[in-house]
């Protein structure tokens, strides 16, 4: 029973990244993006959903610690090594790919974080990830892990945690300064620019990234906690997406956020979290 029960999950959670996944594709074919593209979004989809599929051992707090500081290292790489556009350094380069390294490395970075036991240890994870997103500066990143701190708050009531969403605030107004790279097409403004032109058909792709929140919304225990980190983060970076030029998750194209939560959908059936411990 147990066993039907994970994979019955598993395949919950494939469905929040096919639908908009597979929207995202037939609008990039319709929209006119080069083939690439689209072939790109399904590859890295297929990758994620295959990681999601695999199971696994439930890992504990350690654990969780130890992927959360490799991910705050993978987030502050960037800035370490380049590419520098326009002053920003927000990218991971990976062959002819520049994966968005908030997109590839917050998505999993939450669920460690509100899946340790330990509040302090999950506020330290996120503020230091803020702090690498203020600096590379990267505001979509930084309202994602804002939103995600915000509800940790709400459900912990850890005087912590609320410090850290101040933290978040404030690393989302140093990240919006200055103009950085201009938008690029099927990439950032997807959802403004398709509601320009064709609103019924951006109604539809929106919608597809309304059913991934609602499958992390609907997760039960022992996923639920750090499955509404998930869809805080998700929700961060679609508002994003809207107010700068910042990537669209899912629908738009990129590899980085197909990555990102696929391993972090991963991770919801494989950490133990303070909902099963009944902390």
């Amino acid at each position: 029973m147990m066993r039907r029960y994970g994979m019955s999950q598993r395949f919950r959670l494939c469905s929040a990244l096919c639908v908009p996944g597979l929207g995202g594709a037939i609008f990039l074919i319709l929209g006119g993006a080069p083939l690439t593209f689209a072939a790109t979004n399904l590859v890295a989809l297929a990758l994620a959903l295959g990681t999601i599929l695999s199971g696994g051992v439930r890992c504990g707090p350690k654990a969780g610690r130890v992927v959360g500081a490799a991910l705050v290292a993978l987030l502050a790489l960037p800035l370490l090594t380049g590419p520098d556009v326009d002053g920003v350094a927000r990218w991971l380069p990976l062959g002819p790919l520049a994966l968005h390294s908030g997109m590839v490395a917050v998505p999993l970075l939450v669920v460690c974080a509100a899946a340790d036991a330990d509040v302090r240890w999950g506020a330290a994870m996120l503020a230091a990830a803020m702090i690498c997103a203020a600096f590379q500066p990267d505001a979509a990143t930084a309202l994602a892990l804002a939103f995600t701190a915000a509800t940790l708050t709400v459900l912990s009531r850890s005087p912590a945690m609320a410090l850290t969403a101040v933290l978040g605030i404030i690393a989302v107004a140093l990240a919006l300064r200055g103009d950085g790279p201009p938008p690029q097409p099927f990439v950032e403004d997807v959802l403004p620019q398709l509601w320009a032109i064709q609103p019924i058909a951006a109604i539809l792709l929106g919608a597809t990234l309304a059913w991934s929140a609602f499958i992390l919304l609907t997760l039960e225990a022992p996923s639920r906690l750090p499955a509404l980190a998930s869809t805080a983060a998700l929700v961060g970076f679609v508002a994003m997406s809207f107010l700068g030029a910042y990537p669209t998750p899912l629908i738009g194209y990129g590899a980085a956020p197909f990555i990102g939560f696929g391993l972090a959908f991963a991770g919801l059936t494989r950490f133990a979290t303070r909902d099963a411990a009944g902390g």
